[in-house]
Formats: C-alpha cells, structure tokens, sequence
C-alpha cells in the first residue's frame, strides 16, 4: 500500500514554479543542456542523410555532356573523423584540431553506380563526395561512449557536454535564435481594429518596422 502512495504522489503534477525549479538539478543530470542537439545531429546523419540521395531528384542522374551515361547513388554513410595526408587518411581527435587549427570532420562516402543506358557495363564504386563536420560527443565522434580515465588520455575535459564542433580550431556552437521575416506583411485583429506590420531591409545590418492600425 505505501508503495503504491509513493507512485501516486510521484505521478502528481507539479504547481508551483518553486517546485519546478527544485526538480531542475535532477533533470540537467539526466538530460543535460545539449542532448537535443546531439540527438538531432545523431538522426540527421544515421537518417536524414540517406534520405536526401535516395530523393526522387537524385535517383539518377545523367551525364549533360553524354546522355547515354548515368549515375546513381545506392548509399551514404559517414566515415571516421579524419584528416587526408599524401592521399592516406589518419584518424584526428577534437583536441588535436583544436591546437592544429584544423576542422573535426569525417568523409561523406557514397556507394554510386555507372551506367550506358544500351548495353553498357554496370560499375559500382565507393567514393568520398564531401566531409560533415562532426559534433563532439556524437555517435560519429571518436569520444562517444569513452569513460572519464579514456577521456582523459584523448585530453577532453570529462564534464564537457559536447553538442558543438570544432572549425578551423575553433569551437562552435548552435545558437537558437528567431528573426523576422524581411518584406512579409503579418495582420492580425485586435478587437474592432486591424492592425498590419511589415518589416523591411533595407541595408546590410539596418532594418525598418512600420505598423499600421485601421
């Protein structure tokens, strides 16, 4: 019986603000400030990505110069985080972009196949059309899933969240922000009244409001 008081008071909605803010140690613990963004990154290059090239648009593509050729991409996947030297692919760490001045990025690989539209023979090759930059503590990350000693010897900081990625050395992070609309129209009522506003750009960095109430 007291078990079941326990689930029930447990399951009872929190109130007051006071209360909320008492459970919000628990949840940063849990949840962190930065799993949305990791989570997102995940989806995208585990999903999104092959969504893209198997795209209606991308399903085959044919040569402008020689119709008779066309190429179709079977797959995607994203490689290792790695730098090229002398066309040889060697494995990076953030901290060594970090002091390198150097991107922490992976290979865009691509399964494509060639093919003459009559009679032509069907090669397939694999071959590498871009470089993602990687977000640190990703499941394309080389820190994913690492404890605090492995940490360490990778010279990461264990109480680094990750959710960010390193460009040319720098750190860099998602920043939400929201912006209006340049040139749209947006009416709305107001009791009896009908009140417009419009924005408009007008030069780099400059922008006008107006509003208007009929």
């Amino acid at each position: 019986m007291e078990k079941v008081d326990l689930l029930h008071d447990a399951a009872r909605p929190v109130k007051t603000a006071v209360d909320k803010f008492q459970l919000l140690p628990e949840f940063l613990k849990i949840r962190g400030l930065v799993k949305q963004h990791i989570d997102s990154f995940n989806y995208f290059v585990n999903n999104e990505i092959k969504k893209i090239v198997h795209a209606p648009s991308n399903e085959r593509i044919t040569s402008e110069v020689d119709p008779a050729y066309t190429l179709k991409y079977l797959d995607v996947s994203i490689g290792t985080p790695s730098y090229d030297t002398n066309t040889v692919a060697e494995k990076v760490t953030p901290q060594e972009c970090r002091l390198r001045d150097m991107t922490y990025s992976a290979p865009i690989k691509a399964i494509v196949e060639y093919a003459k539209t009559k009679g032509g023979e069907i090669v397939h090759s694999t071959i590498t059309i871009g470089y993602l930059p990687i977000m640190l503590r990703s499941c394309q990350c080389v820190l994913s899933g690492k404890d605090e000693d492995e940490l360490a010897e990778l010279g990461e900081c264990p109480l680094d969240p990750g959710g960010y990625f390193i460009v040319k050395g720098s750190e860099k992070s998602n920043s939400t922000q929201a912006y209006h609309i340049e040139g749209v129209i947006r009416a709305a009522r107001m009791g009896d009244c009908s009140v417009q506003e419009f924005y408009s750009l007008l030069s780099l960095g400059s922008l006008i409001q107006g509003l208007s109430i009929i």
